[in-house]
């Protein structure tokens, strides 16, 4: 799983690991330590310790590397795969020739020393293809190149480097040292040392650009198989604690590389599925309080809508019966009728919404959609006079989709629900700044509403008891729009002002 974006905590995670250890075995070079010399039994348990560790983080390589590789099919973990076993078997063999075996018949410094050019052999041509290749997916071409690599070159150099009656060449000479390296062994460690800096360099700023957390594992551990190379190359005596040092950073490189894989393949993809099944079910539990929000709405005002024809219609019948006016009536069921359009346009326009969860975005005229919004409202609230102010800002416009009327009509239909008096007049006007677009809807002679507006703040549970239809619609699309609301009220004139902000 490679990812992208920022420098996550599992980077940093590797990155602590990386320096714990860097630091330890630098400590023991720099100090001194490395270069005491111990007996032959203590570093045959050393090195016995060290060969069973690089064995098992070879095999966490091995393993990962077969799952990334049966997902993904990218080059750089078929040679994770083939770096694991290979390791292993190298491992094996340098315990086996380290002159500290003695019960071993293979032990000879001249050919442990050709096994660990074996491992050169082994990293250095996969350094090079994986800064070259990246998250490349393998060919066919690319999987009989790596597989005969991985399956026969390799393993036969190693085996042939073993089973030699004498040594094949030789890397150093019995001064041991940078001074005792042979023409070989310069140019293996210069091949080596270039491969790696090389590798280095590519793979950090691949890093840099898609934050693919292999390659921040690449880059750790080449730099601990670097300092590998140094404490091996200065190395005099196959008694000295450096012999274990030098093969505990190759190990420790093998260990970046599984934590990576193991943070990368399991820990952060389960991370990601745990938040992702935790954001869907309270996505489904938020549909499901939605739904039950609708119905419960809808049957309540249903239900008075219902009583209240029943109750017209008993009296309309006194009204017949006595020769009364029936008008005043008529004028309830006028406004019964124009609740029940409003009732069934809302659940309409909700059922619009969670339809179009994403619809394309494009550039719009603000005036233009609340000319169109006020000429939808107008029939519904015939009582009170709309006007939209500041002409002179009528060419603002934001970037939004085609829903966005249904937020400018909700505030329309919210703010007069409140009006006290035939004479409620509301002013619409447009403010644009170098930071956004604010609209202003006032409305004169109506009763304080902050209380209603306190669900836009705290988003609670719905309820058909604690918000209505119209702040509801509101607060799904304030969030879709990512726009601000806010509201006062001024006393003196009786008048509520809710403003809208929509930034660039």
């Amino acid at each position: 799983m490679a990812t992208t974006g920022r420098t996550n905590r599992y980077d940093v995670i590797l990155l602590v690991i990386f320096l714990v250890l860097f630091i330890l075995e630098s400590y023991f070079v720099l100090s001194g330590l490395a270069w005491n010399t111990i007996e032959s039994g203590r570093i045959t348990y050393s090195i016995l310790i060290l060969v069973t560790l690089a064995a098992t983080t070879a095999g966490i390589v091995f393993t990962y590397s077969v799952v990334s590789y049966v997902q993904r099919k990218e080059i750089k973990h078929l040679i994770f795969l083939f770096w694991g076993a290979n390791m292993v078997l190298i491992a094996f063999l340098f315990l086996i020739t380290h002159p500290s075996s003695v019960w071993s018949p293979f032990c000879d410094r001249d050919r442990n020393r050709t096994i660990v050019t074996a491992l050169g052999f082994l990293l250095t041509p996969g350094l090079l293809a994986i800064s070259l290749t990246g998250n490349k997916l393998a060919t066919r071409k690319d999987k009989i190149v790596t597989s005969v690599w991985g399956l026969l070159g390799q393993p036969a150099f190693s085996l042939i480097l073993l089973i030699s009656p004498t040594p094949l060449f030789q890397v150093t000479s019995e001064v041991g040292g940078v001074i005792g390296l042979t023409p070989i062994g310069w140019l293996n460690t210069i091949v080596v040392l270039a491969a790696a800096l090389l590798s280095i360099f590519i793979s950090f700023r691949k890093w840099l650009v898609t934050h693919d957390r292999n390659l921040l594992s690449i880059v750790f551990a080449v730099v601990l198989w670097l300092e590998a190379l140094v404490i091996y190359t200065i190395l005099e005596n196959p008694n000295q604690i450096a012999e274990a040092l030098w093969f505990s950073g190759v190990t420790a490189g093998f260990m970046i590389l599984g934590v990576g894989m193991i943070l990368t393949s399991i820990i952060e993809p389960y991370r990601f599925l745990q938040t992702l099944v935790e954001s869907r079910t309270e996505e489904l539990e938020i549909s499901k309080k939605e739904i039950e929000y609708t119905l419960d709405m809808w049957t309540h005002k249903l239900g008075n809508l219902l009583q209240s024809i029943t109750s017209y219609l008993e009296l309309l019948d006194i009204a017949l019966e006595d020769n009364q006016d029936p008008e005043p009536i008529q004028t309830i069921v006028s406004e019964l009728n124009r609740e029940a359009t409003i009732i069934n346009r809302q659940v309409a326009k909700l059922a619009i919404i969670k339809k179009n969860q994403h619809l394309a975005t494009y550039p719009v005229r603000i005036a233009h959609i609340l000319d169109l919004a006020i000429a939808e409202v107008r029939p519904l609230i015939s009582d009170t006079q709309i006007v939209l102010e500041n002409q002179s800002n009528n060419n603002s416009q934001i970037n939004v989709d085609a829903l966005i009327d249904i937020l400018f009509v909700n505030i329309i239909l919210y703010c007069v629900r409140f009006s006290i008096g035939k004479n409620s007049k509301m002013e619409i006007s447009i403010r644009r700044n170098d930071k956004g677009v604010s609209i202003r809807f006032s409305i004169s002679e109506a009763r304080p509403i902050d209380k209603d507006l306190a669900y836009l703040r705290t988003r609670g549970i719905v309820s058909s008891h604690s918000v209505s239809l119209e702040i509801y619609l509101i607060s799904i699309l304030i969030e879709r729009y990512q726009c601000k609301l806010s509201y006062s009220r001024e006393d003196s004139e009786a008048k509520n002002v809710i403003e809208i902000y929509f930034p660039k």
